[in-house]
C-alpha cells in the first residue's frame, strides 16, 4: 500500500491453506453454537481439530505455550480495520498468521519460551496478549493466512505488573496525525 510516494508496509495475508489446522490436528476442537459460545463442556469433547471444518467457526484448545497476538485496532469510524491490524501485525516477529474470526482482526501465533502465567493480557490499545489455560480455547474460523511457521519467542512482551509497551496518548497522536496526512492526500 502507498500515501503518496511512502510505501506503508503490512502483513499479507494470502494463503488458503493453514499450517496450524495440521499442526494442532489432534489438539480438542468444538464448532460454536449459534450464539457464538461452545457447543459442549470440554471434558465432554471427543472431537479433534482434524474433525471439523476450520472454515465454520469453532473453539480449539491449544497447548498452554502457544499464544496468540490479537490485533482489534479500530478506524475513526469505530469499526475493525483489517488495515491497520496488518500493518501493526508487521512489525512483530514474523510468525504464522491468519485473519480472526470476522476477517478485520489478525492473530498472529507464537510458541512463547518462558512462563506464560507471567504475561500480560494487553500489549497495547486495541492488541491483545491471548494465554489458553484451564478450559480456555481459541475461538477461530478460518478464512485466509500466511504461509510462515510458528515462531519462537521468550522476549518482547508485557509481564503482569509492568506498564503497557505502548502510551495510549502517543498512539492516539500518531493516529490523529496520520489521519490529517491521509485526508490532506485525498484533499479533502
Amino acid at each position: 500500500m502507498k500515501i503518496g510516494t511512502r510505501k506503508i508496509l503490512v502483513l499479507a495475508l494470502e494463503y488458503t491453506t493453514s499450517i496450524l489446522d495440521n499442526i494442532l490436528a489432534d489438539c480438542p476442537a468444538q464448532y460454536a453454537k449459534e450464539d457464538g459460545t461452545p457447543q459442549i463442556r470440554w471434558s465432554k469433547v471427543t472431537t479433534k481439530l482434524k474433525d471439523l471444518d476450520t472454515s465454520k467457526i469453532h473453539y480449539i484448545q491449544v497447548p498452554k505455550e502457544h499464544i496468540v497476538i490479537d490485533f482489534d485496532l479500530k478506524n475513526d469510524a469505530g469499526e475493525k480495520d483489517a488495515v491497520k491490524n496488518l500493518q501493526a501485525a508487521y512489525n512483530f516477529p514474523p510468525t504464522y498468521a491468519e485473519y480472526s474470526k470476522g476477517g478485520a482482526g489478525v492473530h498472529l501465533h507464537y510458541i512463547y519460551e518462558g512462563d506464560v502465567d507471567k504475561l500480560a493480557s494487553v500489549y497495547s490499545e486495541g492488541i491483545e496478549i491471548k494465554v489458553f489455560k484451564g478450559n480456555s480455547s481459541l475461538r477461530r474460523r478460518f478464512s485466509k493466512c500466511n504461509n510462515l511457521p510458528i515462531a519462537h519467542i521468550s522476549s518482547g512482551l508485557p509481564l503482569k505488573g509492568e506498564k503497557a509497551v505502548i502510551d495510549f496518548k502517543v498512539t492516539y497522536n500518531e493516529n490523529a496525525i496520520r489521519t490529517i496526512i491521509q485526508k490532506n492526500l485525498n484533499k479533502e
